[in-house]
């Protein structure tokens, strides 16, 4: 991360299963303020799994997503307020 920049979206190490299906593991990724990102893979490969996570719909089985400084898992209602 650059000095004086901020971290609008951090993806720690998330990982979700759905039953013995592994959707995501250790995913970790940082988006920065004023950074246009895409984010790209393979049929299967956990894109929409990781958006409903970021979004608030689904939660992360472990790991931790932080928007602005706020962590999705803590502040559940009041991270999709914002």
């Amino acid at each position: 991360m650059q000095p004086n920049s901020i971290a609008m979206i951090e993806v720690s190490n998330i990982s979700k299963k759905f039953g013995n299906l592994i959707a995501l593991q250790d995913v970790s990724f940082t988006v920065n303020n004023g950074e246009l990102v895409g984010y790209v893979g393979l049929n299967g490969a956990g894109k929409t799994t990781t958006i409903e996570i970021i979004a608030g719909v689904s939660y992360p089985n472990s790991g931790e997503v932080i928007i602005d400084g706020h962590s999705i898992i803590k502040k559940k209602g009041s991270i999709k307020k914002r």
